[in-house]
């Protein structure tokens, strides 16, 4: 906790050297519900939230975020009605600025259930499954261009709405999808909470970095993106967002052998 403290202290003298703003800006980011990223409790609204509000503070600017289903949150962004998104991957939006510097990096993996017998062994594995997924998120590559390439409807399962996690899980245990896919903290998180068991984690997409996306509109965006980037390059920030992380407890699934 000091270590975490010291790092937030030293973190702020550095940022408020950067600081040019003569009073509080607003910045009003969408995202989705995606624990322990972005989250919707009071307390713990996730780590990215927490992170960006510590690194944005010093910089004169208090940052609001809300959430919703992913693509209502792209598409009210894109109009204008949002400055930015405050997770997105490359190739995910449009129209919108990112960071040079990732936020933090993630990894998509593919989940059974206990009993099932499926293995991946690349992309033409999935040809005898029906594969559930989140409409509109990115999954890393190659996943990204196979899904790209419209497969059969009856291969795939998109959920999609306020809840597509929850949807996801209970075609899987259902026997509704046969294999789903899905960033590894998030379902992870998301099963140790409520408790769920008979779910197994298998191959892992290689990590992919993820960025925080601002509307062209905003006020002197290309500057405040300068700072940001300088900022996430800084020792102390890592350090910050480590300690945050630690909060937010990561857990483990047993794994099956390739």
């Amino acid at each position: 906790m000091w270590k975490h403290l010291f790092a937030l202290g030293i973190l702020t003298a550095s940022l408020s050297l950067v600081n040019t703003a003569s009073a509080e800006a607003v910045l009003r980011l969408a995202g989705t519900s995606w624990c322990p990223y972005t989250c919707n409790y009071k307390s713990l609204p996730g780590y990215v939230t927490e992170y960006y509000r510590s690194l944005l503070a010093p910089m004169g600017i208090r940052l609001e975020v809300e959430l919703m289903d992913w693509e209502h949150a792209v598409a009210l962004t894109e109009s204008g009605q949002f400055d930015g998104l405050i997770t997105a991957a490359v190739g995910e939006v449009e129209g919108l600025v990112m960071s040079s510097q990732p936020t933090d990096t993630r990894s998509s993996c593919f989940y059974r259930r206990h009993e099932a017998s499926w293995r991946y062994q690349g992309l033409e594995s999935l040809a005898d499954q029906r594969l559930g997924i989140i409409a509109g998120y990115s999954y890393g590559e190659p996943l990204d261009s196979w899904l790209g390439q419209a497969p059969d409807a009856s291969e795939l399962y998109m959920a999609q709405g306020k809840q597509p996690l929850s949807m996801l899980v209970q075609a899987l245990l259902s026997g509704e999808v046969t294999v789903l896919i899905e960033d590894s903290n998030v379902l992870e998180h998301w099963l140790h909470r409520r408790g769920v068991e008979g779910i197994e984690r298998g191959h892992c997409q290689a990590e992919a970095p993820f960025f925080i996306a601002l509307s062209p509109d905003y006020p002197e965006v290309d500057a405040l993106l300068k700072q940001i980037d300088d900022a996430l390059q800084l020792k102390e920030s890592r350090l910050l967002r480590q300690g945050i992380k630690k909060r937010y407890g990561l857990i483990e699934l047993f794994e099956y052998r390739e």
